[in-house]
C-alpha cells in the first residue's frame, strides 16, 4: 500500500464518493474520458511537451497523483472502499506518446486502445496524451484521455482550450497562476438536484400532428 505523502489538507484530500466511483471504473479500464484535437499541419513532440508542461502548471488537478491508505465502509455496494486521496506532492509530468508515420485509418485503433487503458497509476497524473503524426505531415492529432475523477466535461473543455492556446503562443505559464490548493469535490461543484416527490414518469412526449 502506498504511503500517504502529504498531510497538508490544501495539498491532499480524500476522493469523494462520486470521484472514488469514477476512479475505480477507470482502473478497470472503463469510463475513461477522451478527446481528439485535429490540427492542420505538423506538430513536433517538443512543442507539445512544452505546452503540456504549461497546462499542468496551471491546474492543480493535473498536478495531483492518487495515493491510497486505509479503508472506509458504506451501506452501498461494494460496502468497503479502499481510501484514495489526491496528492500534489511528487507527481510526474503528463505522459506523452508519439505515433509517427500514421495513416488516417490508424486513429480509430489508437483511440480505442487509449480509452481502454487505465490512466495514471504510481505518481502519474490523471491525464495521458498521444501525438499522432500522419505520413506527409499535412495534419496532426492530439489524443487526450483523462480520469473522470480528475476531469469532468467543463474541465476537459478548459484543458483542450488552454492547450491549443499554449501551442498557438497566446498563453504562458504565468498568465494565470495556479490555485494553491485542490478544487472541491464533484458533489460540491455539481450537487444532485432533489427529485420532487409528486413527479410522475413521462414515457414519451406526444408531438403535434401536422
Amino acid at each position: 500500500m502506498t504511503r500517504l505523502a502529504s498531510q497538508d489538507p490544501a495539498r491532499r484530500r480524500e476522493l469523494s464518493q462520486r470521484e472514488a466511483i469514477f476512479n475505480v471504473m477507470q482502473r478497470l479500464g472503463g469510463l475513461i474520458a477522451g478527446q481528439v484535437l485535429h490540427l492542420d499541419g505538423p506538430l513536433q513532440e517538443n512543442s507539445l511537451r512544452a505546452a503540456l508542461d504549461v497546462l499542468q502548471h496551471r491546474f492543480p488537478r493535473l498536478c495531483a497523483n492518487t495515493v491510497y491508505g486505509g479503508f472506509r465502509f458504506t451501506r452501498e455496494l461494494p460496502f468497503i472502499w479502499r481510501r484514495a486521496y489526491f496528492d500534489l506532492d511528487g507527481t510526474g509530468v503528463i505522459p506523452l506518446r508519439v505515433v509517427s508515420d500514421a495513416e488516417p485509418a490508424d486513429l480509430d485503433d489508437i483511440l480505442q486502445s487509449e480509452l481502454s487503458t487505465r490512466v495514471g497509476g504510481g505518481r502519474l497524473p490523471g491525464m495521458r496524451v498521444t501525438l499522432v503524426q500522419y505520413r506527409g505531415g499535412d495534419t496532426s492529432d492530439i489524443v487526450m484521455v483523462m480520469n473522470h475523477a480528475v476531469a469532468d466535461l467543463p474541465a476537459q473543455s478548459r484543458f483542450a482550450n488552454d492547450l491549443l492556446r499554449c501551442l498557438a503562443g497566446t498563453l504562458a505559464a504565468d498568465d494565470d497562476p495556479p490555485q494553491p490548493k485542490l478544487p472541491p469535490p464533484l458533489e460540491d461543484r455539481y450537487p444532485l438536484k432533489p427529485k420532487p416527490r409528486d413527479a410522475s414518469y413521462l414515457g414519451a412526449i406526444r408531438l403535434p400532428q401536422e
